[in-house]
């Protein structure tokens, strides 16, 4: 039976009690998910984010990563092909609850988690990342942004940050993260942007200095949102910092500072970054924003880090150096990124470009 196809299903936010009726469309990358009555578009969960919550008679709960929304899917939509390209719902049993609190309310269970990070500690981190209540995260986060950002302030020019805002308004609803994000422009003249725990993105004003067009930072932007959205940074740090970070947090630990210059010597993993620009892909073709943005910016990133060693390229951009891999991904793209509308109007684009008070040099090809 194929992978693919249309499904009735019941769907619940998350936020508001009681469920919609939708259609779930069962794509080649994840499922689309719309209203069964208007046909308006509800959410996009790529297949890498599916998780299982429980199954009953004739029907199974699913929910996506990082997300407080549950489907309820026909037991039909769950054939051999579709478990194939979502092997995790074949084996995953009912999520552990939401609060790392409850894991270490006893000693037993602290026993038992601690022996087996002894042995699979990778994934473990990962387990407890995604438990770490939001507020916790948010401080991690706010602390490696002050860190990082080193006493700078970030950029406030009034219409440069009302478009912005827009920019991330309609991304956002589509990253599948639960939870509002913030994002910031820094005065930095580097190319480079980065997510941080607790659903804080930075883009550089490099970054938006040397894009050709609003849809390349529309792109990035998109992939950052998919760091948020899968939790990346909290689950590299949690593999990197381990139960030190964790007894912090319990301990009301004013040193959380001190993961600041931890962050800035990790990059994400091949596996993290190809998840991310996958979100990314769905985010902008769910908002209606043009993906060759994403594709293009990488072109460019991928020459300036084949240049990399010569003087003159050192300082201009930091963006291949923390997301690495980027011929790599940007061949991967390519094929399937999808054709849009613009992420906004030529004047709009014009006030972001001047969000830091800047007169900008025209971007160079």
């Amino acid at each position: 039976m194929s992978a693919t196809g249309t499904f009735h299903g019941q769907y619940n936010d998350g936020v508001r009690a009681g469920m919609r009726e939708v259609r779930i469309m069962v794509g080649l990358s994840g499922l689309t998910i719309s209203d069964a009555q208007s046909s308006a578009p509800v959410a996009v969960w790529p297949f890498q984010t599916l998780r299982l919550v429980d199954r009953v008679r004739g029907a199974a709960r699913l929910t996506a990563e990082g997300s407080d929304a549950r489907l309820t899917a026909p037991e039909a939509m769950l054939t051999p092909d579709f478990l194939k390209r979502v092997p995790v719902l074949r084996q995953q049993k009912r999520q552990v609850g939401r609060r790392l609190a409850r894991m270490v309310s006893g000693a037993a269970l602290v026993g038992g988690i601690i022996a087996g990070l002894w042995f699979a500690w990778p994934a473990a981190a990962d387990l407890i990342a995604r438990e770490i209540p939001l507020e916790w995260e948010q401080r991690i986060g706010r602390a490696i942004v002050t860190q990082q950002l080193a006493g700078r302030s970030a950029c406030v020019q009034v219409e440069g940050r009302r478009v912005l805002d827009a920019l991330a308004a309609r991304l956002e609803p589509h990253a599948g993260y639960g939870a509002p994000m913030t994002v910031m422009v820094a005065d930095f003249p580097q190319v480079n942007a980065f997510a941080a725990p607790g659903g804080i993105i930075v883009l550089f004003r490099g970054l938006i200095e040397r894009a050709q067009n609003a849809e390349e930072v529309a792109g990035v932007l998109a992939h950052e949102m998919g760091h948020v959205g899968a939790r990346h940074s909290m689950r590299l740090l949690m593999r990197h910092s381990g139960w030190v970070m964790v007894s912090a947090l319990l301990l009301g630990d004013t040193t959380l500072a001190s993961l600041g210059p931890l962050a800035l010597t990790l990059s994400y993993s091949r596996e993290f970054e190809a998840d991310a620009d996958q979100r990314a892909v769905a985010t902008l073709r769910a908002a209606n924003i043009d993906g060759q943005g994403l594709v293009s910016f990488f072109e460019r990133m991928e020459r300036e880090e084949g240049a990399r060693r010569g003087a003159a390229a050192r300082g201009i951009t930091r963006y291949a150096q923390t997301h690495p891999a980027m011929g790599e991904r940007r061949a991967a793209l390519a094929p399937i990124v999808g054709r849009g509308g613009p992420a906004m109007s030529a004047d709009d684009w014009q006030a972001l470009r001047g969000i830091c008070g800047k007169r900008l040099r025209d971007p160079q090809p």
